[in-house]
């Protein structure tokens, strides 16, 4: 959808993945990394789950879409069951240079 409204408009898909809405913003390539991570790892890490892992790369738009479904569809996949006692677990996480709670 977003990239057939891209080709009728005759605009270059790349040009839409490097648009920052705000000057402070990150690219919305970057954007879209950053929320299938935390969607997939925030969810992992509640369930009891192993993290996935999105590598991180310059991806076409279609590419992007595709990923994003693969995270709806992994997000789907985790049972409610996993869940149960999520709320009094301490989910622990590596930062970039120490592990956080």
């Amino acid at each position: 959808m977003v990239a057939t409204a891209a080709v009728n408009n005759k605009i270059d898909p790349q040009v839409l993945l490097n648009t920052r809405l705000f000057p402070d913003m990150l690219p919305l390539a970057t954007q879209l990394q950053i929320a299938n991570d935390i969607a997939q790892s925030g969810a992992a890490r509640l369930a009891g789950a192993p993290v996935p892992v999105c590598e991180a790369k310059q991806r076409s738009l279609e590419e992007w879409i595709a990923v994003t479904r693969g995270t709806v569809n992994y997000l789907e996949s985790l049972p409610p069951a996993q869940f149960a006692g999520a709320e009094d677990r301490t989910i622990t996480w590596p930062s970039r240079s120490s592990v956080k709670s």
